[in-house]
């Protein structure tokens, strides 16, 4: 559900990111820079989080750039990193369901979406389970390695067939081998899960999270084109509730990217925002520190009058550029 992130751009310095995205540091390898002290706490929840720094610093590195920082999540800079100044800068907004005191996921959605919406998800339910045989299953602590292939790549021909037809580049199609090895080894660590809704064990909607304590972090989402009439999507929102709100799970993230479906069904609204740290005491390392700031401030600007991501979408001119996603 959260949009597209390329995790792959980092510029390295002795295999040190000098650049990095916080949020998918944190949920999806829980790791952390190492600029930061490795508490994290949750302003939402409570919640404080121990965290691994993921790898070692750089004495010689100028500036850092850490970009995705949701604003919920309370950070301090590391006391080995004194001869550093920041610079914040407010990104793109970021989405979540607040479950923290709500009992049901028949509670929440009561209270948030309308009578006719639900009426019209409860109809759509009721008309899949009449017409076809399907379960939902949460798979996580456990899978074979040849059930979690074939899921993932159900979910990346979902992922082809979506973006395919919307004629925009789908950025993890690009590593999906690397990233269905990674996903195997999540799952059965307990910090990765696949929803799946099946109709006669074949699978129909398949749904990626990231779970870190109390926090359920939504990443992908695919459908079967064919069932589209189901409204899929709200339905497995109706699970993914139910799940999180049996299994102690107080947020369920949707992350970056304004659209109908998160202002529907999402009741907090947040904003991500980009770290730039620089050597005080450095001139070069200022002057980098200022560009950086006004360029990601360009940037954000572009995107709020609807220019970036609008009139100009990168990822819609990359599939022109390199043909289909495979």
């Amino acid at each position: 559900m959260a949009d597209q992130f390329n995790t792959q751009n980092q510029s390295i310095v002795k295999g040190i990111p000098l650049r990095s995205k916080f949020v998918f540091e944190l949920f999806k390898h829980q790791q952390l820079h190492p600029f930061y002290r490795n508490t994290v706490q949750n302003s939402i929840t409570g919640k404080q989080y121990l965290i691994a720094h993921n790898f070692a610093d750089d004495p010689k590195a100028l500036t850092y750039l850490v970009s995705d920082i949701p604003s919920y999540l309370i950070l301090a800079n590391s006391d080995s990193h004194k001869q550093f100044k920041s610079k914040k800068v407010k990104q793109y907004p970021g989405f979540l369901i607040d479950l923290k005191n709500t009992s049901s996921a028949d509670t929440y959605i009561n209270s948030k979406l309308s009578r006719r919406n639900i009426k019209r998800i409860q109809k759509n339910h009721d008309a899949l389970i009449s017409n076809h045989n399907c379960s939902f299953r949460a798979i996580i602590g456990h899978i074979s390695k040849e059930e979690c292939n074939s899921l993932m790549d159900t979910l990346s021909e979902y992922l082809k067939n979506r973006f395919n037809e919307k004629r925009i580049r789908n950025r993890y199609l690009g590593t999906w081998n690397t990233y269905r090895e990674e996903i195997f080894e999540k799952i059965n660590k307990g910090s990765a899960s696949l929803f799946v809704i099946t109709d006669r064990k074949k699978p129909i909607c398949i749904t990626l999270n990231y779970h870190l304590e109390d926090v359920l972090f939504s990443e992908l989402e695919g459908h079967h084109p064919a069932f589209g009439k189901y409204s899929l999507g709200d339905i497995s929102m109706k699970y993914h509730l139910d799940w999180c709100t049996r299994n102690n799970v107080q947020l369920m993230d949707l992350s970056i990217g304004k659209t109908a479906f998160k202002l529907k069904w999402c009741n907090h609204q947040y904003d991500f925002c980009s770290h730039v740290h620089y050597r005080k005491n450095n001139l070069f390392a200022q002057a980098k520190s200022q560009c950086l700031s006004l360029i990601l401030n360009l940037k954000q600007r572009l995107r709020n009058s609807g220019v970036a991501g609008g009139i100009i979408n990168l990822d819609r001119i990359l599939f022109i550029l390199k043909g289909q996603n495979k």
